[in-house]
């Protein structure tokens, strides 16, 4: 079945569930940031109000192939190289 839209999604847990791509970021990394801005606050004595805001360090591209080919989206070799090996799914 071919579909009129492709389900592009903001990170690699949802590319696991069926979303053809994603270029985002890993839920470890954000907690790992999350837990360095917990170690200022609790260990350093800043307010939160003090931290800047930030974003994930790393941002990878995500594929799931089965779910390019079922809604109608053809990947590339060259795209698929562009991978991770354990963020291509199919």
């Amino acid at each position: 079945m071919t579909t009129k839209f492709r389900l592009f999604v903001a990170e690699k847990d949802s590319v696991k569930n069926g979303g053809v791509a994603s270029y985002g970021f890993e839920y470890f990394d954000l907690g790992y940031t999350t837990g360095k801005m917990a170690v200022e606050i609790l260990k350093d004595g800043k307010k939160a109000s003090d931290i800047a805001a930030k974003f994930p360090e790393s941002l990878d591209l995500a594929l799931n192939l089965k779910a390019a080919a079922a809604q109608g989206f053809e990947v590339s070799d060259a795209l698929k190289q562009e991978v991770k090996p354990d963020n291509l799914f199919e």
